[in-house]
């Protein structure tokens, strides 16, 4: 079955049809197809309601979940893809995808620089792929950030670390 691409009014239609029918492949499908169109005539925010549709059925999708975020941020504030920033980031590192994962969690802290799990995230998968010591700035600011919030201890624990990894690190010794 052929559908003309201009008409999304039966291209939606069909995307119920195959909803209701099970036939989720071919959903997906037509569903990428229109949030591109969408996306091609600047309707970004019916792009995303169609991404947004599409991974309650394909949720662990990247790809997916990356376009999603391409069309908020032509319309919308950043500090909303939080959430989205934060699944993503958790869905690539359990594929394995530990720069991207890295990035997506890299994100979150960009936008908010509060966000404390993320920053842990963060820290986490990049010593996985790269040197511990190019996190130091990062597990300061993680410690810094905890220290203020009144977790003493674990400020301590992290600012030992950064100590272990550059014994000359004048703002570690200084915090101890």
């Amino acid at each position: 079955l052929e559908i003309d691409e201009g008409n999304e009014p039966i291209r939606k239609k069909l995307m119920e049809a195959l909803k209701k029918t099970g036939r989720i492949d071919r959903y997906r499908r037509h569903a990428l197809a229109l949030a591109e169109r969408y996306g091609a005539r600047n309707q970004f925010d019916l792009a995303e309601r169609v991404y947004r549709e599409l991974l309650h059925y394909d949720p662990e999708n990247p790809e997916v979940w990356q376009q999603l975020i391409e069309a908020h941020l032509k319309i919308g504030e950043p500090e909303d893809l939080i959430p989205d920033y934060a699944i993503l980031g958790d869905l690539l590192f359990r594929k394995g995808q530990l720069r991207e994962a890295c990035r997506a969690f890299k994100q979150v802290i960009e936008i908010d620089p509060e966000q404390l799990d993320m920053r842990r995230k963060y820290i986490d998968t990049y010593i996985q792929i790269g040197r511990e010591r190019d996190m130091i700035g990062e597990y300061m600011q993680l410690a810094d950030r905890l220290q203020a919030r009144g977790a003493v201890e674990e400020a301590l624990r992290i600012y030992q670390r950064v100590l272990l990894l550059d014994s000359e690190h004048a703002g570690a010794r200084s915090r101890i």
